[in-house]
């Protein structure tokens, strides 16, 4: 399963909401997998930083009931630089995960 929306927010002031809405997606997305089932989860939003992801992660897996375990990690390819001057330009982060028992 791959989960890759659009970017929820644009502003910082908008953190919650796209927490919610990660986390409902993610309820969905986790109810789909089988025992062993991979899953990618990644966002474009660069208010989304990767702790409040993995922190939607264990929220939704809670929820469901489910364990995963973390393949990696993933961000912008080296073929779509960033400037270290310009934090905003590092937004696209990942995770690859495994459904397993928990």
């Amino acid at each position: 399963v791959i989960i890759d929306p659009p970017a929820f927010i644009k502003y910082k002031t908008q953190i919650k909401k796209a927490r919610k809405l990660f986390i409902s997606l993610l309820r969905s997305a986790f109810r789909l997998l089988n025992k062993n089932g991979i899953i990618h989860i990644s966002s474009c939003a660069y208010h989304i930083l990767p702790e409040i992801l993995k922190e939607s992660i264990r929220m939704a897996s809670a929820d469901t009931n489910k364990c995963f375990l973390v393949l990696s990690e993933t961000s912008q390819s080296s073929d779509h630089p960033y400037l270290l001057q310009h934090p905003e330009t590092l937004y696209l982060k990942g995770y690859n995960l495994k459904l397993i028992e928990p």
